[in-house]
């Protein structure tokens, strides 16, 4: 079964997002925090969506990240 395609967010750099549906989420020191993003998001190895966001060192899952309105 082919893989489903996924989409990338169209966050500019500066969004601010929070983490959602993953363990980082519940850490303390991620936990209710919102986070601006450093870079646009990008597909890393073709099939991850990723972003870089303040704080967080290398990338993160835009699958766990909701942007804050």
């Amino acid at each position: 079964m082919p893989m489903k395609k996924k989409i990338l967010p169209t966050w500019p750099v500066g969004t601010t997002v929070k983490m959602v549906n993953c363990a980082d989420a519940e850490l303390e020191k991620y936990k209710g925090k919102t986070f601006a993003t450093r870079s646009e998001p990008w597909m890393l190895s073709g099939h991850t969506p990723v972003v870089m966001i303040e704080g967080v060192r290398g990338c993160f899952g835009t699958d766990f990240l909701q942007e804050v309105l």
